[in-house]
């Protein structure tokens, strides 16, 4: 498969053509239309160096140059091969124009179409504004007549869609003329956010449901990871709860063992257990201290304060 592309500074090739048969060669429009320093004389040079192959051209563009788009229209529909077009995510503005040039005209299931008035942006004084502002209704004439005959509508409707910027589904291009056949949905390339679409006047219904849509992917991407956080917190309540049984468990033993040596030797938990508090004295010394004291009244306080002590040094 021979590919040939054009390289651009900043940004990807915005068109692409490959042939893919004998007799047959694919040209793919995927960004503005001349707007991104790729002129129509080098599009129209590559489209003539395919010779008389039939045309299949894709088109994903939120539109562009008008100048650029009709003279690429107009090749387009010179060439002797033919064209069919195929519109994969969104054709809108001059790319709308340029798909009207297929003899058949294929949409995808989930691919946008646009019309609108063409717009210029300009600097001048009054007689400056008026020239553009015929200029405009001559191009819009010449849209509305390519539009009507590719549609067959009629013109006074399309100008009104094209003063109200209209965005047609593929059924609902289908209905109008627009297209001739709808396709499977196109997943690769019908998404809006390629492009800056705020530069027109209306939001299409497909890029805001495309916009639902990665908002509800968002929030199901944050209710997994709330998820997975849970599953993580339930996971440390388990180890902590082992460890405060095993904790328990090593008190109890414990407990046991002090028990049991009180019962074979006569020795206290409190004589064998450390203690953080600073050391005691013991049964021995108390009761040392106890037969110093001679007087009757602090002898008998001494012995209620310790007599627990005193019974131990007493038994050993």
């Amino acid at each position: 498969m021979n590919v040939i592309s054009f390289p651009l500074p900043q940004k990807d090739t915005w068109f692409l053509v490959r042939n893919i048969a004998a007799r047959t060669a694919e040209i793919s429009i995927y960004d503005e239309i001349g707007l991104s320093g790729i002129t129509a004389d080098v599009f129209i040079s590559e489209l003539k160096s395919l010779g008389d192959r039939r045309i299949n051209l894709r088109i994903h563009s939120p539109g562009g140059s008008v100048f650029d788009g009709n003279a690429i229209f107009n090749a387009l529909r010179r060439h002797p091969g033919g064209v069919d077009v195929s519109i994969d995510g969104l054709a809108a503005s001059m790319a709308s124009v340029i798909a009207m040039v297929g003899d058949r005209r294929r949409m995808a299931a989930n691919a946008m179409l646009m019309i609108h008035n063409p717009a210029v942006g300009i600097f001048g004084e009054s007689k400056d504004m008026r020239r553009e502002a015929d200029l405009l209704e001559e191009v819009k004439e010449n849209i509305i007549s390519t539009y009507a005959g590719a549609t067959g509508l009629p013109r006074e409707e399309l100008s009104r869609m094209m003063d109200e910027e209209t965005w047609l589904t593929a059924e609902e291009a289908k209905d109008l003329g627009f297209v001739t056949d709808i396709s499977e949905p196109f997943k690769a390339a019908a998404k809006f956010e390629r492009f800056d679409i705020g530069q027109f006047g209306k939001t299409p219904p497909a890029a805001t449901l495309l916009t639902k849509e990665a908002e509800i992917q968002a929030y199901a991407n944050r209710l997994l990871e709330i998820t997975n956080e849970l599953h993580e917190a339930k996971q440390k309540i388990a180890d902590l709860t082992n460890d405060v049984a095993a904790a328990v468990a090593q008190r109890d033993n414990f407990k046991t063992l002090m028990n049991g040596l009180k019962r074979v030797h006569g020795i206290a938990p409190a004589s064998v257990v450390p203690s953080i508090n600073p050391p005691s004295e013991g049964p021995a010394e108390i009761l040392a201290k106890f037969n110093r004291i001679t007087d009757p009244v602090a002898r008998a306080r001494f012995y209620e304060e310790n007599k627990e002590a005193l019974a131990v040094a007493t038994q050993a």
